[in-house]
């Protein structure tokens, strides 16, 4: 293959459904064709090159679109003469290179060469006439978000989870036992985490009870921890995406804010074959709003107005009602979380604890 300058033919790679489409151009070059035309080079000719588009920020759409993505297109093009994968189907990472077609640049990107390859990721608009050996493009829309949630099998998440868990050499026990609360470090608080922290811990005595902010660990100790994990906790957000990670016989417990829901996640839990539980604030009072979200977007007074008062939230809203709603701060019903907890892990809980 080679990349000529000035391209503009429209190659889709089936990136998540609001990504732009990429253009570039490619031209087949003959087998026995040998001389490279003046001025062009190979681009890393002993491996497998994945030319794909990186870009998302939001960490569901990085870790169940994009990664998910590039593991489905590696393991699609997996072939004994040129193997991307090893017998155990972790990525062959001296066997790959990747070049993003993102122009603009996600905080996530370094991930890529941890996961997939040990060369540096190049972008496509460095590489002027190059040519490349075997070129595989995609993700072909194999990913959780967007179309590709009805294309992508249980099977294929299970495959991309196990390669990450095994290239971080990880134990995952198969009698989980731990209790996760997440908490976000800014935005969408469970405002008395620590007390659903302390009953859980009293009622749960065979567990290890914790409260985690996942963004500032590692994603190799986040984890490790969710390998290990037998109720995950959390408010609606990204830090659900990791129901990927979680033991088959994990349960996950989902806090929806007040006059919010959306059923992403519940959708992810049944793919993977996960418990799933929701609790719903349906006290506004149990409710702290955050009006300055809207200071960022151009709204008229009424537009204001129809966000701010009403009942709930609406998908017909425009994405700054979506980010008031989904941007509260939660004060739960303690007792009400902690028996629906108690239902799904009666085994190891404490008959002392008045539920």
């Amino acid at each position: 293959m080679m990349r000529e300058k000035g391209a503009d033919t429209l190659l889709r790679l089936g990136v998540y459904s609001s990504s732009d489409a990429v253009r570039v151009t490619v031209r087949n070059v003959a087998e026995e064709d040998t001389a490279l035309p003046p001025g062009y080079s190979y681009y890393m000719p002993k491996r497998t090159v994945a030319l794909t588009f990186v870009v998302s920020e939001m960490y569901t759409h990085w870790l169940l679109d994009d990664m998910l993505g590039v593991h489905w297109l590696l393991s699609h093009h997996n072939s004994a003469t040129n193997p991307t994968l090893n017998a155990n189907g972790t990525v062959l990472r001296h066997a790959v290179a990747i070049v993003n077609t993102a122009q603009q640049s996600s905080s996530h990107e370094h991930m890529l060469a941890e996961y997939f390859t040990d060369a540096p990721v190049a972008k496509l608009n460095d590489l002027q006439q190059t040519c490349f050996r075997r070129l595989i493009a995609g993700p072909a829309q194999h990913q959780l978000g967007g179309p590709g949630v009805y294309k992508t099998t249980r099977e294929e998440v299970t495959a991309f989870r196990d390669s990450l868990l095994r290239l971080h050499k990880l134990d995952c026990s198969s009698s989980p036992n731990r209790i996760i609360i997440v908490q976000r470090s800014s935005g969408r608080q469970l405002v008395n985490a620590n007390g659903l922290f302390k009953m859980l811990r009293d009622a749960f005595p065979g567990y290890q009870v914790s409260v985690e902010r996942l963004e500032e660990r590692t994603h190799a100790e986040q984890l490790a921890l969710l390998c290990n994990t037998a109720a995950l906790i959390s408010t609606h957000g990204s830090a659900l995406s990791n129901i990927v990670f979680l033991p088959p016989s994990a349960h996950v417990f989902e806090i929806f804010p007040y006059g919010f829901t959306r059923p992403t996640f519940q959708g992810f839990a049944a793919k993977m074959g996960v418990q799933y539980h929701a609790w719903h604030n349906t006290d506004r009072a149990r409710a702290t709003f955050h009006p300055e979200v809207l200071e960022q977007y151009r709204l008229t007074p009424s537009d204001r107005a129809a966000i701010v008062d009403a009942p709930h939230y609406d998908v017909k809203m425009p994405w700054a009602g979506n980010m008031y709603w989904i941007q509260q701060d939660t004060r739960i019903n303690v007792k009400e979380v902690v028996s629906l907890v108690h239902k799904s892990l009666p085994h190891r809980s404490s008959p002392s604890v008045d539920l």
